[in-house]
């Protein structure tokens, strides 16, 4: 029997389920079906044209520059990374996802080229680099699963790479049938069964290790905002200030609460305190219109005050708006001031209205803007407190019409915006609001539906990147936290004609303050809500949170989840399947041996016997034959342990494996019925184990 030298199509087949599942996986997590779709079969067509070529040049000296030509190919994708991005369909990757366009194009390209062994499998370095990038989204349940069916495959193939390179230095050694590396002591090191331990080492490392990992790492990574790609948005013309990627995302699935204060603040009560504020909708998250373009389109500027330009009044003021927020007109309005107690680094002064004033002795980098936020953008350092002056409506002010004010009718479109929302969610606004007379009602109307439709919970599933986060929400997942339940109520605010924002800060859950009159917020109090404009009372927080059924309290669902969604379920079946290929084939081996051995096949009758032996000597000496140890080896070391008979039956058994096994020839049906007969008077012998 010769050894086989060159990649099979069946090491190329699984190199098409590689780099397609990945390909696949990548787009899907995108919620860019054309894309997955492109990437995918892109992949499948790329090994199979390279199949086609390594048949053709097999033998000659060209196939031994694939490698150069990989590394070529490589080289040309990093250069035109940029042109080759807008290639692909559903407007290819976003800048910040640039190495998706990288390794999809390596792998679609490198496929082409992949004809020898180390080429093929050096293919799954991208693949792998691929997986590793889904992860950090996790918004593909099925990812999982993929990626185990990967592992699958790349354990097979690195296995065969791995038989055919040891057939290939055992012919360079002078061995005419290196086939029989796969048999006795050599087995395990020509076989497949190192790579099979590998990927079930890789197996228990990522069940056992992730959940630890991840739980280490949720400080930190809480730390790090990642804005994913959306799908195609309306052009500048169609919403002006628009930006290409959102800048929060929302339905991103499970959070972990965090109890780390964030700042302490001094006010009369609790409540909700403004942070950033967000008119823009894309379907899958929310997008500020920057202050520059307001300015622009409203003709109001907003007020930079620092240390060469400041408006003093009594005791340090800094008056940002004297006659209020041009964009947010309060009628007979109150003014509150609050203290901020750092440390803040640069952020937005946190206050539950429109900031008109800030009390701060000495030198301040503050900037008013004309939603109604300020920023101080040198922070404030622990131990510094910082006042700010807000305006609130009277308790006694009336509900005026939903109609933003004059200085504000030039974006008013861009708080109306309902073009990205599905007809679905369209029907569902209209019916939650039949029958209201007043637009207070229908806000009314719509925070109610939208808490009797989903529950709350910290654990929901993340929803695909497809433009309609709110229906899904609504009518598919139906649980979620205050991100979908805002998202939901801004969304379905403005299909009813209700101009409406996102709004993100916190919310504070301190019932009492301490004795100093501070509360503290802590991180696990950020949070976020939809503000919808009134006449007289400004910008008015709407929360569907408030009413909404708590499903991690009761340990209800509000939905079956698909089986595929449990990704410690895909784990454990693809673990299953890992080991049970690994052990079916050892159990296969096992049954064609002793299948043999009955029947009298001469070519593994010699290492069933060599295994038999192994084990009865283990048995009598309690002495384990090491794994890189020869047959003769072990008789040699444990001989002397089975007594005088033993050890000379051991000693002169030895040769005629070791023939059996390795020699020229194959042992006569006689020969082995004497084997069997030696082998069957050392099972009998009674050998006194001595104590070490």
């Amino acid at each position: 029997m010769k050894a086989q030298h060159g990649a099979t199509f069946f090491d190329h087949l699984l190199v098409i389920i590689s780099s397609s599942t990945a390909l696949l996986a990548l787009g899907e997590s995108l919620g860019r079906h054309n894309l997955a779709a492109f990437l995918s079969i892109g992949a499948i067509v790329s090994v199979l044209i390279g199949y086609g070529i390594s048949r053709k040049v097999a033998g000659t000296k060209i196939a031994e520059y694939d490698s150069y030509m990989w590394a070529g190919l490589a080289l040309i994708v990093t250069v035109f990374a940029r042109p080759l991005n807008t290639m692909l369909p559903d407007e290819g990757f976003p800048f910040i996802l640039f190495a998706g366009t990288w390794l999809s194009w390596m792998i679609l390209l490198c496929g082409l080229v992949s004809w020898r062994d180390q080429t093929l499998l050096f293919l799954n370095l991208p693949c792998l680099t691929v997986f590793a990038l889904v992860g950090t989204f996790d918004t593909y349940p099925p990812a999982t699963l993929l990626f185990f069916l990967f592992l699958v495959c790349s354990s097979l193939l690195y296995a065969r790479i791995h038989k055919r390179s040891m057939q290939r230095r055992a012919m360079v050694s002078g061995i005419e049938e290196p086939e029989l590396l796969e048999r006795d002591a050599w087995r395990w090191m020509a076989g497949p069964e190192w790579a099979f331990a590998s990927a079930g080492v890789i197996v228990l490392v990522s069940l056992l290790g992730a959940p630890v990992l991840r739980f280490s790492l949720q400080n930190v990574s809480g730390a790090v905002h990642v804005t994913l790609p959306q799908a195609p948005q309306p052009t500048a013309s169609q919403n002006p200030g628009y930006q290409t990627l959102n800048d929060v995302l929302v339905g991103r699935g499970a959070v972990t609460l965090d109890p780390t204060p964030a700042f302490r603040v001094k006010m009369n009560r609790p409540d909700y305190l403004r942070g950033a504020i967000y008119p823009v909708f894309g379907g899958d998250g929310w997008s500020r219109l920057r202050s520059s373009e307001i300015a622009e389109l409203t003709n109001v500027q907003p007020r930079v005050l620092g240390a060469d330009r400041r408006d003093h009044g009594p005791s340090d003021e800094i008056v940002g708006w004297p006659n209020g927020v041009p964009l947010e007109p309060i009628k007979d309005p109150v003014t509150n001031v609050l203290e901020l107690a750092g440390p803040l680094s640069s952020t937005p002064l946190f206050a539950p209205g429109p900031v008109v004033k800030v009390y701060y002795p000495g030198l301040a980098d503050i900037m008013f803007t004309v939603t109604g936020t300020a920023y101080k953008r040198s922070g404030l350092l622990r131990g510094s407190t910082i006042k700010i002056a807000y305006l609130q409506p009277s308790k006694n002010t009336s509900y005026g019409p939903a109609q933003l004010p004059s200085a504000a009718r030039a974006i008013e479109h861009t708080y109306l915006d309902s073009s990205r929302l599905s007809s679905r969610v369209r029907e569902f606004a209209a019916h939650a609001v039949e029958g209201a007379t007043t637009d207070i009602e229908r806000a009314d109307r719509l925070k109610k539906a939208i808490e009797n439709a989903a529950g709350y919970t910290l654990k929901p599933p993340a929803l695909m990147l497809n433009g309609d986060a709110v229906g899904q929400f609504l009518f598919d997942t139906k649980q979620g936290y205050c991100d979908l339940f805002a998202s939901s109520m801004a969304a379905c605010a403005r299909a009813v004609g209700l101009p409406s924002r996102y709004v993100t800060g916190f919310i504070i859950q301190q019932p009492k303050p301490d004795e100093d009159g501070f509360y503290t917020v802590r991180n696990r109090d950020a949070h976020a809500w939809a503000e919808i404009y009134f006449e007289n009372k400004g910008w008015v927080v709407f929360d569907p949170t408030d009413g909404a059924v708590s499903l991690d309290d009761t340990g209800a669902t509000a939905q079956e989840k698909p089986l595929y969604s449990n990704p410690w379920l895909i784990a454990g079946a693809g673990a299953i399947v890992l080991f049970g290929l690994a052990f079916g084939q050892r159990l296969l081996r096992r049954v064609l041996a002793l299948r043999a051995e009955n029947t009298g096949t001469a070519w593994t009758l010699g290492p069933s016997l060599a295994r038999e032996f192994d084990r009865i000597v283990r048995s009598k000496t309690a002495v384990t034959r090491r794994f890189s140890q020869t047959t003769a080896e072990y008789a040699k070391e444990t001989a002397h342990l089975l007594g005088p008979d033993g050890e000379g039956l051991a000693l002169k058994l030895v040769p005629v494996l070791e023939a059996a096994c390795f020699g020229p020839t194959h042992l006569s049906d006689e020969e082995a019925a004497d084997v069997r007969n030696v082998l069957k008077t050392l099972k009998k012998l009674k050998v006194e184990r001595s104590r070490r």
